[in-house]
């Protein structure tokens, strides 16, 4: 009803808003967020169940229309504290970093170290999304403690955030990552971030040999390919042209 601009009676709504089909009281209390004008989201974190990308779409979706609508946002740090779901948490750390107030985005720092890849994942893309500075060094500390996965989406977020020289960091994870793909990220970054890093780029080519010497031809190719179409920079893939890159998601 939502996403077809349907209208349906909000006493019928009320009826079936703590409904125990699970699927039904989810789409009225999405409802509801909408049509309300008093308590729009009270419902919003009080669900048991994970939301499903469909909700995370539609959710956002709502937020969109608010937003146009020039409603007031909910609170985005007290429905990510009050969620006990992580998926869940980490969409609304996620939709935080598209409707939240920078003092909201700054109070979400913290999870950048938690213990649960999605929420960490969630809270880094957030930073990154909102360049958030005093973040960059709690995004590199977890570099160092993170799955490769999560490796690559630090170097591309401090590659993003642009703070400080960032060379060594970039340099110690194109050399020493156990993941090759985690390399060519590497040194992707360090070829794009400042002259220095260039620099050291420069170098490490100049250097190598064999294999190595294919994966920098690669990275050439792949930063050529950017420059000529134009690619966006952002926390998902580091050159959105490179789409073999692109498996990088929350």
């Amino acid at each position: 009803a939502l996403l077809m601009n349907l209208y349906i009676d909000v006493s019928y709504v009320s009826r079936i808003i703590n409904s125990e089909n699970t699927p039904l009281r989810k789409q009225a209390r999405m409802y509801y967020m909408m049509m309300n004008q008093e308590d729009t989201y009270k419902y919003i974190g009080q669900t048991s169940a994970e939301l499903s990308l469909w909700d995370q779409m539609e959710i956002h979706h709502i937020f969109e229309l608010c937003k146009l609508d020039n409603k007031p946002l909910p609170i985005f740090r007290a429905i990510v504290k009050l969620e006990v779901k992580n998926v869940n948490k980490a969409f609304f750390i996620r939709e935080t970093s598209y409707w939240g107030e920078d003092i909201e985005v700054h109070a979400l720092i913290p999870y950048i170290d938690s213990p649960d890849e999605k929420i960490k994942r969630a809270a880094i893309k957030c930073m990154t999304e909102r360049r958030v500075e005093s973040a960059v060094n709690l995004i590199k500390k977890e570099a160092f403690l993170s799955s490769q996965h999560t490796v690559r989406l630090c170097l591309r977020s401090v590659l993003i955030i642009h703070k400080g020289n960032q060379t060594e960091f970039f340099s110690y994870f194109s050399q020493h990552a156990s993941s090759s793909h985690t390399r060519r990220v590497a040194l992707i970054c360090l070829q794009l971030y400042d002259e220095s890093s260039l620099k050291a780029y420069q170098n490490l080519y100049q250097q190598a040999k064999g294999k190595e010497r294919v994966t920098f031809e690669e990275v050439e190719e792949s930063i050529s390919q950017y420059k000529l179409y134009g690619g966006i920079l952002n926390a998902d893939n580091t050159l959105s042209i490179i789409k073999r890159y692109a498996s990088d998601n929350i």
